[in-house]
């Protein structure tokens, strides 16, 4: 009787279990294609992430950001998209890390990117990049500077392959968050 009990408890939990736990379950649950699955890579400190699109632009890791950068790219080309958005629902899931480290993919090839940082409440972009203390978003929306003045040009450098030829680089301009409102819900 125990072992029925037990068995029959653990078939239940599994079965009101709605975790996600493969690929396959994300692409049949929601209906579309899953673009790429992103690794962890490296170590985060507590304010600054590290960008493996900058740092080991060869790692394998930074191989799933070029694919996630062409998966993207197709898609797109059906709907005409400019513009991408990345959130989820809680915080330090990699929002930040993902974006910036696809800004770096698609700039590196060929594209014409801005990023810009819209979390007024903990701001990371500025962070990722080293744009502390830079004109941002809130200066230009209160007119403080002018939107050109507050975009930030990010040096690129082409990664280094074996008897290839290194494509044209794109341009990468980050635009921070900025001096954070006191009410960002207002502000918005």
């Amino acid at each position: 009787l125990g072992l029925l009990l037990g068995f029959g408890t653990a078939f239940l939990l599994n079965t009101l279990d709605k975790r996600v736990r493969h690929e396959d379950e994300v692409e049949s649950g929601l209906g579309i294609p899953l673009l790429a699955r992103l690794p962890r890579y490296g170590r985060r400190t507590s304010d600054r992430p590290e960008l493996v699109m900058l740092k080991e632009p060869t790692h394998i890791a930074a191989e799933s950001v070029r694919r996630l950068r062409t998966n993207l790219e197709l898609a797109a080309m059906t709907v005409q998209a400019k513009t991408v958005m990345v959130t989820s629902a809680a915080p330090r899931e990699g929002k930040s890390t993902t974006i910036s480290n696809l800004a770096v993919a698609l700039a590196r090839s060929g594209h014409d990117v801005v990023l810009v940082d819209l979390d007024l409440r903990k701001p990371i972009v500025s962070k990722i990049f080293n744009l502390d203390g830079r004109l941002g978003v809130t200066d230009a929306v209160l007119r403080r500077s002018r939107l050109d003045d507050a975009l930030t040009p990010i040096h690129l450098t082409a990664p280094r392959a074996r008897g290839l030829a290194s494509a044209p680089l794109g341009t990468l301009r980050v635009l921070p968050a900025g001096p954070l409102p006191s009410d960002p819900g207002e502000f918005v």
